[in-house]
């Protein structure tokens, strides 16, 4: 199943595992070479029975709750050496001490989320590649992680 159009490409690099966070929308899950029930199959085994999976033709990938990014991304990092971390941001919205002092993983401003909660949301990740893009009108902030 190819990647869906709209995500990154990481130079001569095998498309990674990706997970997106769009600003209003559940977190988007694309998995390589597989077929479209092993990719569904495999998220739903990740995901440790805790949620579920469904396919979002519009983002052409699989959806899951947004709190599952942390769990979702450590078990694919187990797996595979590489995971990409995309997530839309604000780039008007001022990263404050709301952000840099949040619990959780879920940040929006224009920090890219990389000063939320000091960064321990990455608790774990040493990030391999970071790039921007712009999706529709929408900037986001990709993070290619590794174990560490």
């Amino acid at each position: 199943m190819p990647a869906p159009t709209w995500f990154p490409t990481w130079g001569d690099r095998i498309m990674p595992p990706t997970l997106t966070l769009p600003a209003e929308h559940s977190m988007g899950v694309w998995l390589p070479n597989k077929s479209f029930s092993e990719q569904s199959a495999t998220v739903q085994i990740n995901l440790e029975s805790a949620g579920y999976v469904e396919w979002d033709p519009a983002q052409e990938c699989f959806s899951v709750s947004n709190r599952n990014l942390i769990r979702l991304a450590n078990n694919l990092l187990r797996r595979f050496p590489l995971v990409a971390v995309g997530r839309e941001y604000n780039s008007e919205e001022r990263c404050t001490a709301s952000c840099q002092n949040a619990k959780g993983h879920l940040c929006t401003c224009s920090c890219q989320a990389l000063h939320h909660g000091k960064g321990k949301w990455m608790s774990g990740w040493q990030i391999a590649e970071r790039q921007t893009s712009q999706v529709g009108g929408n900037k986001w902030s990709w993070l290619l992680v590794r174990q560490g």
